[in-house]
């Protein structure tokens, strides 16, 4: 079960990708030609100032998560003109990729393992800067490297589940900034959560104890991380300490922290509303994003009224939405499209922690705890104070209000392809077990064309079929 070097490789795209950002000068000296060379702690943190750091979409497109989600239909003519890896996705097929091509959701991400292994396992001994600095640069490393390989861990290895994750398949653990290895196998989702466990915990040590930029990794960050990472393990009791803390520094911190009264924000017709770039949004504690490339290019991903129909009536988040293509044509009633944002926000992000620590109060059964944390992210999107308050159904018992944050995560998180990710989870939870899960396909006169039923092996991304190739005798996913 060894991943060839040929597909590892795809690394050295790190070069450049490097040379071809606005850090150039700033970064690492090349020499000789092609290889990263760092020599001071100075180095190794610009390293962490790089732009591929944060946008780990490729070429500007959507991870597979953002058409995988359930929330998602699709309307002709669009989707019959649509690129062959849309098509593939919202049909649940199983190979999403031809065997000569790389997949989107490994090219950056391993590129940035890449870096992040450079600097965890050279910091300590470069040239200048503290012994203080040089950790704290390390811990930075660590938690980047965390949450990508949490992010790897959710496409390539199943849900995590106490019972089978010693035996699940999961991710190749790379700790070695080595571009001429070649033995690499698949470790078990245990293993991987295990490792990822281990990066935060030790990052926790020598983190920035304060947020001092969206784009760098501080305590907080580290601390949201292991918290969601923990609620995705079930350990809700183990994740609310960190979900707390957390929080709890949003009013010390040096960066404006807070949510988004979306009252306040600026419509940009017809781009939906006019977000604050990246370094500015109050709502990041640590910046990774994808492009959103449905807000500005493509017509074919919209939602329809089961969806719409979530909405109050004076949530602001509806005007995110527009109900023309973006050459101006209307589509069908019912239908709407995402215009705004144009990057989605997937790293540490309030709206997100909100919700998280919402679900693990009411899964412990501490439901006013959890009302609390959603109508404070409520009233931050929603005008009428009456609407704001959760309903009394969702708040009669503990599986209601589990299943009310999940449609807040909806209403929060539609085709932004968070909803995957719920899927995952909810697949194989009392709570969900009567839902399920399909693609419908609209004709142009609003009839249904297809109805593509999610099978549950595609809650898994496969190996893709290049690795296969080069490897045919290494375990893939069913």
């Amino acid at each position: 079960m060894n991943f060839t070097k040929s597909v590892f490789i795809l690394i050295t795209a790190l070069v450049t990708s490097l040379l071809s950002s606005g850090c150039k000068k700033d970064f690492l000296e090349i020499l000789p030609k092609g290889r990263l060379i760092a020599t001071t702690t100075n180095d190794y943190n610009l390293s962490l100032n790089n732009l591929s750091l944060l946008t780990v979409s490729f070429l500007g497109e959507p991870l597979a998560p953002v058409v995988l989600g359930d929330e998602i239909v699709s309307v002709e003519p669009y989707f019959m003109s649509s690129v062959r890896r849309y098509q593939r996705l919202f049909r649940f097929e199983d190979h999403i990729y031809n065997a000569d091509e790389d997949a989107y959701e490994l090219i950056r991400p391993m590129q940035n393992i890449y870096v992040y292994n450079k600097i965890i396992n050279e910091v300590m001994s470069s040239a200048g800067g503290s012994e203080a600095q040089k950790r704290s640069i390390q811990a930075e490393a660590r938690i980047g490297r965390a949450w990508t390989y949490f992010l790897l861990i959710n496409f390539y290895g199943k849900h995590y589940n106490e019972n089978t994750a010693a035996l699940d398949p999961g991710f190749p653990i790379i700790i070695q900034n080595d571009l001429a290895a070649t033995n690499f196998s698949r470790n078990t989702v245990q293993e991987v959560y295990d490792f990822i466990i281990e990066d935060l915990t030790l990052a926790l040590e020598d983190a920035p104890i304060v947020l001092s930029s969206r784009l760098r990794a501080s305590k907080p960050a580290a601390e949201g991380l292991l918290a969601k990472v923990y609620t995705y393990m079930g350990r809700y009791s183990d994740a609310l300490p960190y979900y707390n803390s957390a929080l709890n520094s949003i009013p010390n911190s040096p960066v404006r922290l807070g949510l988004i009264n979306y009252e306040n924000l600026e419509m940009d017709e017809p781009f939906g509303y006019d977000f604050p770039l990246t370094p500015d949004n109050s709502e990041i504690i640590y910046a990774k994003q994808i492009d959103n490339t449905f807000s500005d290019f493509y017509n074919e991903l919209v939602v329809n009224s089961a969806v719409s129909s979530l909405y109050s009536t004076s949530d602001f988040r509806m005007g995110t939405y527009t109900g023309v293509t973006i050459f101006g044509e209307p589509y069908l009633p019912g239908f709407l499209r995402r215009n705004s944002p144009s990057s989605i926000q997937i790293g540490v992000t309030l709206p997100e922690l909100y919700l998280l620590r919402a679900e693990c109060f009411a899964r412990l059964g501490q439901l006013q705890a959890a009302i609390a944390d959603l109508e404070t992210l409520r009233a931050a999107r929603i005008k009428e104070d009456e609407e704001i308050k959760v309903p009394a159904l969702a708040m009669s018992s503990r599986e209601n209000l589990v299943r009310f944050v999940f449609e807040e995560r909806l209403r929060e998180f539609a085709t932004l392809g968070f909803r995957w990710y719920d899927m995952r989870r909810m697949v194989g939870d009392p709570i969900f077990e009567s839902t399920t899960y399909n693609h419908l396909l609209y004709n142009e006169d609003g009839s249904v064309k297809d109805i593509f039923l999610m099978n549950p092996n595609r809650l898994v991304l496969k190996i893709p079929a290049k690795i296969m190739l080069q490897n045919p005798d290494m375990q893939d996913n069913p």
